[in-house]
């Protein structure tokens, strides 16, 4: 009975499709839990849980042979910030322009690729409306961006246009 306590609400974890944070206190005894939780899912469901993708992020200040135990009870491996989760990229504090790099790439990446053919300037906007928009858009609306961010990707797309 144990929750997660951001800005007042009890949060123990958050799930979409195969994805999913599971927030919990670290002990000896909660990682023993967690594992037990994970084979029971494993042997319930015929699913087995990909270590390879999974990982674990501890406080700044745990110790070395924390972060061993949790690795050799759940046999994730420890992540640091930034991560990406269900696409969007998560931060400690607040987002630098670093943290959209992937986000520029992609767009300017886009670009380059459609620039090459040779397109009408009807065929430029509507394949700005309709995809190039797209991109960005959900990172956007998860983090707000430094406005240096935003003047890159607006420059990007003034230059296709």
């Amino acid at each position: 009975d144990k929750y997660f306590v951001p800005a007042g609400s009890r949060v123990p974890y958050l799930g979409f499709a195969d994805n999913m944070l599971i927030f919990a206190r670290f002990s000896s005894k909660g990682l023993d839990a967690l594992a037990n939780i994970f084979g029971y899912y494993q042997s319930c469901s015929g699913q087995k849980i990909n270590v390879g993708n999974s990982s674990f992020l501890i406080s700044k200040w745990a110790t070395e042979d924390q972060c061993a135990m949790v690795s050799s009870k759940l046999g994730f491996q420890r992540q640091g910030f930034p991560f990406t989760y269900l696409g969007a990229p998560l931060v400690r504090d607040r987002p630098t322009c670093v943290v959209f790099d992937a986000v520029v790439a992609n767009l300017r990446a886009r670009l380059l690729h459609w620039s090459t053919r040779l397109l009408s300037p009807g065929r430029k906007l509507v394949l700005f409306r309709h995809v190039l928009t797209s991109i960005p858009m959900y990172a956007l609306q998860v983090l707000q961006p430094p406005k240096a961010v935003l003047a890159k990707l607006e420059k990007i797309c003034n230059a296709f246009l």
